[in-house]
């Protein structure tokens, strides 16, 4: 048997998230299954901003809480809004519109809040990939991948090569994972140390 559409009066059959095709894509491309119409082509980006989930009251009202993206996001929780034939990530572009100045290429936008769809450009800062890395580690998220230093590769080769130890057992000794051991020992990473 197959579910209708969980839009009231809808009658369609269900396609995807108990939406129809037509509910499902304006959820997908606006972050609601109720919008209609598009916003015209030369909309400003702070108008874009403004009209997924950020507002003037939310701005003035709360300034140390969250401003989540309510349109399209994407695998990670990341907000997503095509801007001129571009993807535009909303947090990058409210860093950079709250502080007048571009982040260069290689400068991401990181989070202080640890909340993918936050854009209040109080909880935001620009880093390198390393720095976001970095942060990421000193507060306890991602996975087992961590940032290495020479000494530790150094380490992990000579245990590695002395035959006593398992991969696995020399991965929980530095907290890496399978696939980074794996990388330095096949010269993937690390080719330089011996």
């Amino acid at each position: 048997m197959r579910n209708n559409c969980k839009i009231k009066d809808c009658g369609r059959f269900a396609f995807g998230n108990l939406l129809c095709q037509k509910h499902y894509l304006r959820n997908e491309r606006h972050g609601s299954p109720y919008v209609t119409v598009r916003m015209p082509p030369d909309t400003p980006l702070i108008d874009r901003l403004e009209y997924y989930g950020w507002n003037k009251v939310v701005r003035k009202q709360e300034l140390g809480e969250c401003w989540e993206w309510k349109g399209r996001v994407d695998n990670s929780g990341y907000g997503v809004l095509k801007f001129q034939g571009k993807v535009v990530r909303p947090h990058r572009a409210m860093w950079q519109i709250h502080n007048a100045t571009t982040l260069l290429p290689g400068i991401n936008a990181l989070h202080r809040c640890d909340n993918p769809p936050c854009m209040n450009p109080a909880h935001i800062f620009p880093g390198t990939q390393q720095q976001n890395i970095a942060d990421m580690h000193q507060k306890g998220r991602g996975g087992c991948n961590r940032v290495l230093t020479e000494d530790q590769v150094v380490e992990m080769k000579r245990l590695y090569r002395t035959g006593k130890y398992k991969q696995a057992e020399i991965e929980k000794m530095f907290k890496s994972s399978s696939g980074q051991l794996s990388r330095i020992m096949n010269q993937k990473t690390w080719a330089h140390v011996a």
